[in-house]
């Protein structure tokens, strides 16, 4: 077995050989903690009307401007997931931020969503067009794009503060082969992007902050090409799989997409959050300068918050990635 700490070196762009087969399965093996990759059973679901509106997309553009006057994106500030903890981490953190590096669990979760997609392999993403709604500050943007190279990756996302960020700090020249790219956007309304023009779509934890889901969705699948995949990773404050808020999410999903899998991921992000306690209430202090106690509690997940003490470790609150396809002669649904 190749040593998943030494496979992958730090090569330049151009002369990377990404990941070995054995050091992917090495890391897929310990993945997830608790539940296996499963296909979901349409016919099980549930007619639901639920209204999925717990967030509004104002409230969190004024939280993540403050957020970025107090607390300036860098190296080691770039990424705002809950970390997903596996052993070993996904190579790709080895290759791009380091192993011990503070947001190593928070790249292991963007690797993680990938490996969920695509099973073993190498070039994962290789000569595709990539396309992540809600990059954020853009580092996990940046992880995918130095470790897979595809031949573009774009991040878009609603607050301009983090776009134009990440376009200082993270956007490759045009002559890269591994271009990436920021420009600001709506999920629910991507009218920048042209029908049909990605090969995959990235959400990794911001579906929780969109008013209409099902609009996210429905914009989604209008870019994706055919045969276009769907990667989703994301909490609700629910239970997974019987919860109504999962239960409505993959009603909606369904509605649009083909082979569905689902992974529960909860286990791992608890572990995560466990683990870094002292950087953590680092990052909850820092919040504190500008928002409630109680809110950078739950924004954070340190230990005595809602989402800590009483979802992840009792069972209320579910990390969950999924996977799914757009087939080639599906029209567009009406959500």
């Amino acid at each position: 077995m190749i040593d998943v700490y030494q496979a992958v070196a730090r090569p330049k762009r151009s002369e990377m050989k990404y990941l070995t087969i054995n050091a992917t399965l090495t890391f897929l093996a310990v993945l997830p903690i608790s539940l296996a990759s499963s296909d979901l059973d349409s016919s099980s679901l549930l007619s639901m009307d639920v209204s999925f509106n717990k967030s509004r997309m104002h409230p969190y553009d004024y939280w993540y401007t403050k957020q970025l006057e107090n607390e300036p994106a860098t190296d080691n500030d770039d990424m705002m997931n809950y970390g997903l903890h596996s052993d070993p981490l996904h190579p790709c953190v080895a290759m791009t931020k380091g192993d011990n590096h503070p947001l190593a669990h928070m790249a292991n979760m963007y690797s993680a969503l990938i490996q969920h997609g695509f099973g073993v392999g190498i070039d994962l993403l290789r000569g595709k067009r990539v396309l992540e709604v809600g990059s954020g500050r853009g580092g996990g943007a940046a992880v995918l794009s130095k470790c897979h190279c595809p031949d573009l990756y774009l991040g878009v996302d609603f607050n301009k503060n983090q776009i134009e960020g990440s376009q200082r700090r993270l956007t490759s020249p045009e002559s890269d082969s591994c271009k990436l790219a920021f420009q600001q956007g709506d999920a629910m309304d991507l009218h920048n992007v042209q029908d049909s023009d990605f090969d995959i779509v990235v959400n990794m934890e911001s579906s929780h902050c969109y008013p209409k889901f099902e609009a996210f969705v429905k914009e989604v699948y209008r870019v994706l090409k055919p045969g276009g995949i769907f990667l989703l990773g994301d909490f609700r404050e629910d239970s997974w799989p019987e919860g109504d808020e999962f239960k409505f999410m993959t009603e909606i999903l369904k509605r649009s997409f083909r082979h569905l899998h689902a992974l529960d991921v909860t286990k791992n992000v608890s572990h995560s959050i466990q683990q870094r306690t002292d950087a953590l209430q680092i990052r909850y202090e820092k919040c504190c300068q500008f928002a409630q106690k109680d809110d950078c509690a739950a924004y954070w997940g340190t230990e005595g918050s809602f989402s800590f003490a009483k979802g992840y470790a009792e069972g209320n609150f579910s990390f969950i990635m999924w996977s799914m396809t757009k087939e080639q002669r599906l029209q567009t649904p009406d959500l």
